[in-house]
């Protein structure tokens, strides 16, 4: 799972990669570490509005939800979102209506095995310039926007991760057909398929970082309570 990510890019450069503004850009401020389980805000990029990127909170709340953040993903944990369990969700429930969006950043924080031990490390774009990650999010009765972020199987057999996911990361070239709203989101999935083309570094970092962040043995559980998030 992907709890902790990074985005540095500056203003400029996270809408030129979106080919979007910023809603309300005076708010955005680079973030070297954003932790997903203290209730982050980050920008997103919607399908209903691909010109403007909106603020949301990671992870997804169902649209009727009053509570607060914390003990919900506590219990639910829609901070990520399996390929997987959603296609098989949107198979079940024909009529459900997923929103998809793009999630900008420029790191995220990965695993892996160093001479028997659990290794940190960090992956990032080359030059810190920012990619984007597939999402679905909601809206709440209250006006907040809310998402998850999808991932996927491992698409580098190369690659010396342990955990078995990694974010669904889409070259530029499919930004505006994922946010196609003409596309229903089980065929949009199928752009997940193709991998990313960009340079990615990896290299290890300090375990203070991963505070707060669940272990990765809970990789294998059932992270959202879909007929109720989306």
């Amino acid at each position: 799972m992907f709890y902790q990510i990074s985005n540095i890019a500056n203003r400029v450069s996270v809408e030129d990669t979106l080919s979007a503004k910023f809603k309300f850009p005076h708010l955005y401020k680079p973030r070297k570490r954003i932790d997903g389980t203290a209730e982050s805000v980050l920008p997103i990029l919607t399908t209903k509005d691909n010109k403007h990127l909106q603020y949301a909170i990671w992870g997804m709340l169902p649209e009727s939800f009053r509570g607060d953040w914390k003990p919900y993903q506590n219990n639910q944990n829609t901070l990520n979102i399996k390929t997987g369990t959603l296609k098989k969700h949107l198979e079940f429930y024909r009529d459900s209506e997923v929103k998809r969006c793009l999630v900008p950043m420029t790191g995220y924080m990965d695993f892996s095995m160093s001479e028997g031990e659990v290794t940190p490390f960090f992956v990032n774009h080359t030059k810190n310039t920012p990619f984007c990650v597939a999402g679905i999010y909601n809206q709440l009765e209250d006006g907040f926007f809310t998402f998850s972020i999808i991932i996927q199987d491992h698409l580098d057999e190369h690659s010396n991760s342990i955990s078995k996911f990694q974010p669904a990361i889409l070259k530029r070239e499919l930004h505006d057909r994922w946010l196609n709203p003409k596309i229903d989101t089980l065929h949009a999935l199928e752009l997940l398929e193709e991998s990313h083309d960009y340079i990615l570094n990896r290299f290890p970092t300090s375990t203070h970082l991963l505070l707060n962040c669940a272990s990765e043995g809970q990789e294998d559980e059932e992270e959202l309570g879909l007929e109720d998030a989306v």
